[in-house]
This record gives structure tokens, sequence and C-alpha cells, in this order.
């Protein structure tokens, strides 16, 4: 992971001067952000409130981010900012004891680490101890002292607002929310005042830079329920402060969850997630603010993916365009071109020798048989060495075993429009090989075809029906075809670009489109599936340059790179 993020923090531009193409319709067909939240937080049957941030982005999730929810716990993450800035100021050290009294004690019961290991009280307690046990393990006991040592909830209130968060109200201790629940109402935390705490925390800290360590490295250990880091990725770095009511005749007050995401590149994504009044069980609550997280997690990949994508487009002082998909639900990952106005995901192309790929998908999937009678004339070396005189060949040798009409059927199935019937064999044979007349196709029905091929044949997209387009065992052909591509065909120069990952990517090239001009002004297509560790396809990539050269040039490594960016944020 650290050698994924030297090389992303190495690569990464800002958006600017750089362009984001506009949502064609079929990208305004998938849900936005906030309607994706809103979605998840409906099963909660309660009230979800929702707010995050993350620099240098126009990423939006807020979802009643001025409610007034009980924070709970959450309120010990400012608290222990309170109680270090009197540390600053000389007032405490960390290395006092603090005298935890009988009276402090919480009973019946509550959690405390502190009160499990010393039940009658009278002990003394270093101040360092009480903040960690506070923050890193929740303990109610040792937030309470920490709130008499401090002044009380008003001079913790008083100083967060001192930093200029409103949104932040604590009355009550913890002793008083035992005691009569109804109270913890009146302890609550809009979730943008939350997120403006957490942006202070990290990005300018009111406290010293060993004091801020302190706190952040409490709140990574934190042992609260994970909410937040659940379902990112192994090896993200969360720093965060969970807070939990109890349950009353099948009402849950309070299931928060606050903190900050590390994210590749250096940037770091703040959220916050509070659920009120939910009926829904413990895992249910659990699993909506898991399902948050990695919902905005995901989003600000593909704005930073889009980013990258931008970057590389105009460091290259090329006109392309690329996009990625999630193979597993067409999810879209990235989105980008460096000129919208001229050329975007739907913009029609010539498809040049792509073509390759839907022939070889046709030939398959019409069980037609590996090679035309010499061994050495194989569908799959068309696919992946790019041979045009064979590629003719099983064009014919195609359309005489199944005819025009059922080619062209197969290419309208995969979502593409077909050369006409009455084309002569020539003419059709240089349509479906070369792919430089008849036919244009654009990124996004490119890629869209491809993330059928890697999801067994079955084409998704948000808020459409599942359809199979492709058998399976066609998937399977055609995608070791294009590993081929990479292995030992026209794209072996990508393959270094994913060394170190564990990770694999594999497509088709594309060049030409430029009758009579130099190589390195033809145009050029890579078009591919990247593969995860474990040999499953994760996401399509499918990127065009116009003028560009070779597809295993600009395209090919525009399309690498990405892969890399992508995977480097271990989706």
């Amino acid at each position: 992971m650290t050698g994924i993020i030297a090389y992303v923090t190495g690569l990464i531009r800002l958006w600017t001067a750089a362009a984001v193409l506009p949502f064609s319709a079929a990208l305004l067909a998938q849900p936005g952000l906030r309607q994706k939240i809103a979605a998840i937080a409906a099963e909660a049957h309660g009230r979800v409130a929702v707010a995050c941030s993350l620099p240098g982005s126009d990423l939006d999730c807020d979802l009643n981010p001025h409610a007034h929810p009980p924070m709970q716990s959450v309120f010990k993450a400012p608290l222990a900012l309170s109680v270090l800035h009197q540390v600053e100021s000389g007032r405490l050290s960390l290395d006092q004891t603090i005298r935890f009294r009988a009276s402090d004690r919480i009973l019946p019961k509550t959690h405390s680490q502190l009160q499990d290991q010393y039940p009658s009280g009278e002990a003394d307690i270093p101040l360092r101890r009480l903040l960690e046990l506070a923050v890193s393990d929740s303990d109610n006991v040792a937030a309470d002292i920490l709130l008499r040592t401090a002044g009380g909830p008003s001079a913790v209130e008083n100083y967060i607002h001192s930093l200029g968060i409103a949104g932040f109200r604590l009355a009550d201790t913890e002793a008083t929310l035992h005691r009569t629940p109804a109270t913890q109402y009146r302890n609550w935390f809009e979730p943008a005042a939350a997120v403006q705490f957490l942006r202070l925390l990290y990005d300018h800290s009111p406290s010293s830079n060993e004091h801020t360590s302190l706190l952040l490295g409490w709140m990574r250990e934190s042992r609260n329920p994970i909410r937040i880091a659940a379902q990112l990725p192994a090896g993200t770095v969360v720093m965060h402060k969970a807070g939990t009511s109890g349950t009353a005749n099948g009402l849950t007050a309070a299931t928060n969850d606050i903190g900050v995401i590390s994210m590749p590149g250096g940037r770091t994504l703040a959220i916050a997630v509070f659920i009120t009044d939910s009926t829904a069980d413990d895992a249910i609550r659990d699993s909506i603010i898991a399902r948050i997280a990695r919902t905005v997690f995901d989003a600000a990949v593909s704005e930073a993916a889009n980013q990258f994508a931008i970057g590389m487009m105009k460091d290259r002082h090329v006109q392309a365009v690329t996009v990625m998909q999630d193979v597993r639900t067409g999810a879209m990952v990235s989105f980008a071109a460096s000129d919208p106005a001229h050329l975007d995901v739907s913009t029609q192309v010539l498809p040049l020798s792509l073509a390759k790929v839907l022939l070889a998908a046709s030939w398959w999937g019409n069980h037609q048989p590996e090679s035309l009678g010499n061994p050495a004339d194989n569908v799959q070396d068309m696919v992946a060495i790019g041979n045009d005189s064979l590629g003719r060949r099983v064009v014919a040798a195609l359309r005489k075993a199944v005819g025009s009409e059922k080619v062209r059927s197969d290419l309208q199935r995969y979502g593409f429009g077909a050369p006409r019937s009455s084309l002569s064999d020539a003419d059709w044979s240089s349509a479906l090989s070369i792919g430089e007349s008849e036919m244009t196709v654009s990124a996004l029905q490119v890629s869209r075809f491809l993330q059928a091929v890697g999801n067994q044949g079955v084409q998704c997209a948000p808020g459409s029906a599942a359809r199979p387009i492709v058998e399976p065992a066609t998937s399977e052909r055609l995608i070791a075809a294009m590993m081929d591509t990479v292995k030992r065909g026209s794209a072996t120069r990508i393959a270094p670009i994913l060394q170190g990952t564990g990770w694999t990517i594999g497509g088709k090239t594309g060049t030409g489109g430029r009758a009579g001009a130099p190589l390195d002004q033809q145009d050029g297509w890579f078009a591919g599936l990247v593969v995860d560790p474990g040999g499953k396809p994760r996401y399509t990539v499918a990127t065009f340059v116009r003028q560009g050269g070779l597809g295993a040039g600009n395209a090919g490594e525009i399309s690498a790179h990405l892969a890399r960016f992508v995977i480097g944020n271990a989706r």
C-alpha cells in the first residue's frame, strides 16, 4: 500500500483548468450521491443526518446536515480537544493524576474499563490515561472525570464555540444521561458542525502537533463499534469517534460515527453520520453507517479518478476520453474528457481494431471453431496480435456460416450499430476487422459491453435490470484473448505499469482513422478489463485518444495509469 500511495502522490493532479465532461443521458440515469445516501438511510426507519467534506472537490453528501441529533459518546472527541487546550495553557498536565472518586462511579453499570478495574473508585489516574480511555474505549466514567476536571459541560461547549463551531451543544454528563436517558437529546452535534470540527482538527488544529497526533491516534485506535470503516478497503486509515444510546421499546435514540478517512495522495475525507430514533436493529444501523461511508468514499475516489485522468490528458497534450466502470455493478468509476465540448463519453468515433473484439464475441457466441483450419489462424491471436488479414477471413467465414443478419443482431445486442447487410464481402470484412468504415462506437458503449464481458456475460447498470448479452463461455474466451494482448500481443508495453500491485490488465488496442497521416497523428484506442489478484475482472477501462498515436501508446498508458490509481485506492 505504501508504494502505491507514493506512486499516486507523485502523479495525482488537481483540477486546475480541467473540465469534467457533462453527464450524458446514460449517466444521468444513475442516482446521484445524495439520492444513494437517502435510499440507504431509509432502511433506518428513523431520522438520518449526514455531512462530509473533501477539500478541493464538489463532493456533496448532505442529508439533514443541520439537524440536532443526540451525539452520545461522539462528544468525547471535542471533550479531549478541550482538555488538551487546558494542558497547553498550563492549567493541566498530561502526567498529573486525577482522583477517581467513589462519587464519580456511574451505577449500577455503565461502559467503563476504569470502573471495572476500580469498582470502589478512589484511585489516582494519569490525565493522559483518562483521555485515552475516553476516546479510544469510550469510557463513560473517564469522560465524566475529564468533564469535571475541565470545568463542566458548559466549559467544553464554550471552548468549542470559541473555535467557530456553533452547532455543538453539551449540557449534561454521562451520569445524567445514565440516570435520565431522555436528557440525551439536550446534547447534540449538527453533522455539518461535526465535519467542521474534524476538518479543523485535522487541517488546522488549535492544539500543538504533539497533542493533535495524540488525539488522532486515540481516534484511530478507537475500539468503538466499527461503523465508518467497516466496508472501506482493507488498510484504509480511519480516525473516528462513535456514539451509541441504549434501546427502549424497540427505539434506539442514537447510533452515530464521525471520522476522518485518509485517502491516497494525502487528501482526507471527513464524514459524520447520525441515526436518530431508529426502529432498525443494531446490525442494520451499523450497516447503514458503513454503507453510507463506502458510498461517499467511492464517490470521492471517482472524483479523484476523473481529476487524475484529465491531468494525464493535459500532461500529454492530447484530446481524449476515458470511461471506467465497476464490473460487478456497472457503476461509473471514472468518466472524463479533456475537451468535452468536442469529445465526450457518448461521442461516436470509429472502433478501429476494437471491432475485432466484437467479431470474436459473435464468432464464439455462434459456436464457431477456434481456428480457420490452420491452428495458426486462431481467433484468440486475431484479438491479441491484431492480424487484419486474419480478421478479414474470420469475418468472411462468420458471414458465410451464420449470415449477415445474425451477426448484425449480435452486434445490436451488444449495444452497437452494425454494417449494412448489403455491403460486399470485401467491405463487410473490412468494416468488422479494421473498423475504419460503416461502424461507430462511443467510449461508454465500449465500456458497457466490457462490463458484461467481465461479469460472465451479464450487463448491469444502476437503475436498470441486468441482462445477459453474451454467453459465459464467450466471456471467458474474450477475457483470455484480451489478457493475451498485454502479455504477448500489441499492448505489452503497458504491462509494467501495474507491476507490484498484484493486479493485471488486458484489453484491445486500435490505431488508425487518419488516412495518410503519420503514425503519431493516428487515432488510438485501448479498451479492456482490470483484473484483481484473485483473477476476477473488477473494472472496465475504455480510452480513446484523437490523433494521439498508437493505441498502445497514449490510450493504453492512460488506461493503465488510471487503473493503477483506482486500485491504489483499493476499491
